[in-house]
């Protein structure tokens, strides 16, 4: 799912992740007939462009490029974004469970990975290096239970308010990730982490502030309809 992160830095995976946002919404309006209004794709862009800002000053410190990165990258945002939609349908349209949608993606995505690696022989590198590092196997099963939270709260995501919302939290997590290394790891000062704090900022006051018009909204169906009766 991940090969592309081979040939980039984490700070240019981190970049290209957080762009899915908007081709997953491009996907959403095609495919699922989902609308957004303005205020919905102007919050989605400054989310963007806040991690990809952070991650940009990231790079400055640890630059890393690689043609075959990008190219990759492409390929997995776009199948990413057939995949998050496919989600939605499965979990909203046919009304699945989330249970269901962990169990069967988690199993296929076991078999299917299990097979790559006796294809291509990584599966007796990766035993031999369990067996030479004791800790590693403790570390792999703590990133997997992580992993794994964090997966079925994404899942709970999508099947209460869809892909798009998910995905944008998915987004601002990477932008939040890259501020809490401020507090873990000493870096210089660049001036793009400024930048993407204020864009971070502006993207949520427009989700609240689209949030607090949804509500205004509903609220005053109601009463419209008590007028009318």
């Amino acid at each position: 799912m991940h090969t592309h992160t081979r040939y980039l830095n984490y700070a240019t995976g981190t970049m290209v992740r957080s762009s899915k946002l908007v081709p997953t919404m491009l996907v959403n309006v095609v495919w699922l007939r989902r609308s957004y209004t303005s205020l919905d794709w102007m919050a989605a862009v400054l989310l963007v462009m806040s991690a990809i800002l952070m991650a940009v000053g990231e790079q400055a410190v640890e630059p890393a490029f690689n043609s075959l990165g990008f190219v990759l990258s492409a390929i997995y945002m776009a199948f990413n974004s057939l995949q998050g939609n496919l989600q939605d349908t499965i979990l909203r349209d046919s009304d699945a469970t989330v249970s269901e949608s962990m169990f069967y993606s988690n199993t296929m995505g076991v078999a299917v990975v299990f097979c790559v690696l006796l294809y291509t022989g990584e599966a007796d590198l990766s035993w031999k290096y369990f067996n030479e590092i004791p800790n590693a196997m403790t570390l792999l099963i703590l990133r997997s239970l992580t992993f794994y939270s964090g997966a079925l709260a994404y899942t709970h995501l999508v099947k209460m308010f869809g892909i798009t919302p998910a995905t944008a939290v998915g987004t601002a997590r990477k932008t939040l990730t890259v501020l809490l290394s401020f507090f873990l790891l000493p870096k210089p000062f660049h001036i793009n982490y400024v930048l993407g704090i204020g864009f971070f900022i502006l993207a949520d006051v427009l989700f609240l502030w689209k949030n607090k018009q949804t509500k205004t909204k509903n609220h005053a169906l109601p009463i419209a309809d008590k007028q009318v009766v």
